[in-house]
């Protein structure tokens, strides 16, 4: 089932961050950035699976023309990235710790990312009381690029 685009409410949350990680010891972390994109090719790209249900399958952010290793969850790609399994963008909220720690390291592409908008949707027919709670408490958050989904102040 495809969710109507005309039928359904929207709140924007900001923008995230993406940074390109590799594991500390990873053979990229060695070179002088910024790195140019054929660089990165022979090394393979950790993605995460696309677990919609409702809307077409999509993907973002992918580094074209390289092996991938598909994971269930951002946990997963978090955690094979670490263990240097593959390189890629990770959002720069989900990985203060491992880039605290030392785990992952941030590298410079010649080619940078943007940020990427974010949004939240939902059908705007009949939500009910519980659905409605939810949202107007959804419409107080606000995303913070270094924290993710944050109160606003």
């Amino acid at each position: 089932m495809n969710l109507p685009l005309r039928n359904s409410a929207f709140h924007p949350l900001e923008k995230v961050v993406f940074e390109f990680v590799v594991s500390t010891d990873h053979p990229l972390a060695k070179l002088p950035t910024p790195l140019p994109a054929s660089a990165i090719h022979d090394y393979p790209t950790v993605i995460v699976a696309d677990s919609s249900m409702h809307l077409l399958v999509r993907s973002s952010g992918l580094l074209d023309g390289r092996s991938r290793i598909i994971v269930p969850t951002i946990e997963h790609k978090v955690e094979a990235q670490c263990k240097g399994l593959g390189v890629g963008y990770l959002p720069r909220h989900r990985i203060t710790r491992e880039l605290a720690e030392g785990h992952l390291i941030l590298l410079t592409l010649d080619v940078p990312r943007p940020p990427v908008e974010i949004s939240s949707a939902w059908p705007r027919a009949n939500p009910g009381r519980g659905f409605k709670w939810f949202v107007d408490h959804l419409k107080l958050m606000q995303f913070d690029s270094d924290n993710g989904l944050v109160a606003q102040k």
